[in-house]
């Protein structure tokens, strides 16, 4: 009587252990394990010493990265991403004031592959606070509206982009963004958060042709619509949104976004 009972019970325990085999390829077959991936920072540290660097990989399809550095240091700390090492493709900058923290989105997909991460201090003093990455697998993800996309050849076909972001850090910075063909009608949004003057200038990378210049005072707001200036939208192509103030660091937040008309 013992022995049919050890059978059903070693029985059983093999039943387990393929449904779970099962359960583990037909995740991993289905991607399913990049959903999961994606739900854990893949960059999760404390920080310290006079700099900081980490490497990390974005898969596939996970291209969607949100930064989030937490200062609790002395001194103001410089964020740089690259691509690859650190001489690589710049693909964000940003600056955290004294016990300031914030999550910074990245505004498009970033290609699969390794990238750096450094941190260093203003004045040379020693860091510290956190930093985490985090990578998901849409722009709806991580904040963004549902349906954005500013990367360069990604048609939206009856969708709007939309963007935003804020650049700091220094007296000279630069942004881009991307218009989509047959969605040229574009609306950026400008706040000078800053302590002096920033002037503010759009203008074509191919080109290098002007779309406007404007100065921007401490504290105040500014509107500008392709309506002024491209009646029938703006042409496609990557735009290249330069900050400059001659008495203080950039603290500038912006937004846009491109559309099929002029109504956005």
């Amino acid at each position: 009587m013992k022995r049919p009972a050890k059978l059903l019970l070693a029985g059983s325990l093999l039943l387990v252990a393929a449904v779970s085999a099962s359960w583990f390829l037909s995740a991993d077959n289905n991607g399913d394990r990049n959903s999961a991936y994606a739900q854990t920072p893949i960059l999760d540290e404390f920080i310290s010493g006079k700099t900081f660097k980490r490497s990390f990989a974005i898969p596939e399809h996970l291209g969607w990265v949100t930064v989030q550095v937490e200062n609790e240091a002395s001194d103001s700390i410089a964020v740089r991403i690259t691509e690859g090492s650190s001489t690589g493709k710049e693909k964000m900058r940003f600056t955290l004031k004294p016990g300031e923290q914030k999550p910074v989105l990245g505004t498009s997909p970033w290609s699969a592959g390794n990238h750096t991460i450094a941190l260093s201090s203003s004045k040379g003093y020693e860091m510290s606070g956190r930093v985490s990455v985090k990578l998901e697998d849409s722009p709806a993800a991580v904040g963004l509206p549902a349906k954005p996309s500013v990367s360069a050849g990604t048609r939206l076909p009856d969708e709007d982009a939309a963007w935003s972001g804020r650049s700091s850090g220094s007296k000279i910075t630069s942004v881009s963004f991307e218009v989509l063909e047959n969605h040229g009608f574009v609306a950026l949004d400008f706040l000078n958060e800053g302590k002096g003057a920033t002037t503010v200038s759009v203008s074509r990378s191919s080109s290098g042709e002007v779309s406007f210049t404007e100065r921007v005072e401490p504290g105040q707001p500014f509107a500008w619509s392709s309506g002024s200036g491209y009646p029938e939208g703006m042409p496609s192509g990557t735009y290249t949104v330069s900050f400059r103030s001659s008495t203080a660091e950039v603290e500038m937040s912006y937004s846009g976004r491109a559309s099929q008309s002029g109504n956005s």
